[in-house]
Order: C-alpha cells, then structure tokens, then sequence
C-alpha cells in the first residue's frame, strides 16, 4: 500500500468519524458506490479530482488535510473553525475586515500559541 493512500485513508476515516458518517453514508451523500468509498478507506485508492473536492467541501477542510495531515478530533475541529473564519471574512466589507484584524491584534496573548509569538 502507497504511503500517501494510507494516510489518506487514516484521515478519511477520522473525518467520517468525527462527522458521524458510515462509508454507505457517504457513498450516498457523494453520489457513488459504498464499494468506492470502502476502497478509500482501506487506502487501495484515491478519489478523483471531482471526489476529493467534495470531500474536502462536506468535511470543512483541505486536501493537504486528507492527503497529508495527521487528523484526529481536535484537529478537525480547529480546521472547522478555521474556515468559519475565512467564509466569515469572505463576506465582510474592507471596513469589517480591518475591525476583525484588529480585534485579532489586542486578543489577551493566552489565546495564542507559543504564549503569543
């Protein structure tokens, strides 16, 4: 088994966990056969192009995140707040934006990694 398919199928599986999907589940949401989707898991494929966009869409996060990542929960999670954030900012005005930056800029230091470096 290639190295990439079986991360891919570790971090597959953690986000159907996290999301509480079964692979017939997602076959279903995906429009495909839950014997595509058991082949994902077991890391013997990748899914297309077309495929992994929508993985990527339904589960909040990158493909970096599926192909590369090491994925559990709390990784999820902050990626689901991470783009709450960007599709948030998508829809600011530059005005809106400029306060979002700033009230990310006087954040107490304890909400930041590395005690705020």
């Amino acid at each position: 088994m290639k190295e990439e398919y079986r991360i891919f199928a570790r971090n597959l599986t953690a986000y159907m966990k996290y999301y509480g999907f079964r692979q017939t589940s997602l076959a279903k949401q995906l429009g495909i056969t839950p014997a595509t989707v058991a082949w994902w898991c077991h890391g013997e494929r990748l899914p297309r192009f077309g495929k992994m966009v929508e993985l990527t869409e339904l589960f909040h996060c990158t493909q970096d995140d599926l192909l590369r990542g090491d994925i559990n929960g709390q990784t999820i999670q902050t990626n689901e707040y991470r783009q709450k954030i960007i599709s948030f900012s998508d829809q600011l005005t530059e005005e809106g934006l400029q306060k979002v930056v700033t009230y990310l800029e006087d954040l107490n230091p304890k909400y930041y990694k590395n005690n705020g470096n």
